[in-house]
């Protein structure tokens, strides 16, 4: 998968519709929920924060895998991802493969839990056909190729 591609698009069309059929959905980016984490533990509200993340029927983490994960927050996942077993489902937008997420995480085991617990049962969808970025960019020629045509004329 590249950027542009429109993950987070249809991430957040699923999560409207989830919401809109009356079912508790939670968007967001995996690096804003360790950024959460992180805060909830100094605040000493980090059993409510899992609790609300537990909540949700249908949990969507975005960008997933856009850098490795410390131990710390390969814990949180993995225990985030065990509470919610057969409770709720989690939806996850990736560029990186798959097959490579376990490089993601220092702990080997830890990093197959993960993987385990986010590929089965799962369904996969992998988007084709370039990045929305770059079709819905006007068309505007760029000051170079302007210097060069003036200099043509």
């Amino acid at each position: 998968m590249k950027t542009g591609e429109g993950k987070t698009h249809l991430a957040v069309a699923i999560g409207r519709r989830l919401c809109a059929d009356g079912i508790s959905t939670l968007f967001m980016p995996t690096n804003f929920l360790f950024e959460e984490v992180l805060a909830a533990r100094a605040q000493g509200k980090y059993l409510a924060l899992v609790k609300r993340l537990s909540a949700v029927k249908v949990l969507l983490l975005d960008d997933f895998g856009l850098r490795n994960y410390t131990h710390e927050e390969a814990c949180v996942l993995v225990d985030l991802l065990e509470d919610r077993h057969r409770k709720g489902s989690v939806i996850v937008t990736s560029q990186a493969d798959p097959r490579g997420w376990g490089k993601l995480f220092e702990d080997p085991v830890i990093a197959e839990a993960i993987v385990n617990r986010l590929e089965h049962p799962s369904q996969r969808l992998n988007l084709k056909g370039g990045s929305y970025r770059d079709k819905l960019q006007p068309k505007v020629p760029s000051v170079k190729k302007l210097a060069v045509e003036k200099m043509l004329n």
